[in-house]
């Protein structure tokens, strides 16, 4: 009886897993940084609610590349 040959797995390619974990960091820094301009305008003007938000956003970025 012949064998059948195993489906290979439908995995991303390079291109696509660069353009995802890319997509991924832009999204991240659009959320970080929007919450922290709504913060600093519900502070009347204060730019620390975008500086917090840049922090936060860098330091999810970094949690995410290490958790590839």
């Amino acid at each position: 009886m012949p064998s059948t040959p195993k489906p290979k797995p439908n995995r991303p390619s390079e291109w696509q897993r660069y353009l995802a974990f890319s997509t991924e960091i832009v999204a991240i820094l659009g959320l970080w940084l929007g919450l922290g301009y709504g913060i600093g305008k519900w502070l009347e003007g204060h730019p620390y609610g975008v500086l917090v938000g840049g922090i936060l956003a860098v330091v999810h970025i970094f949690w995410r590349i290490l958790k590839l």
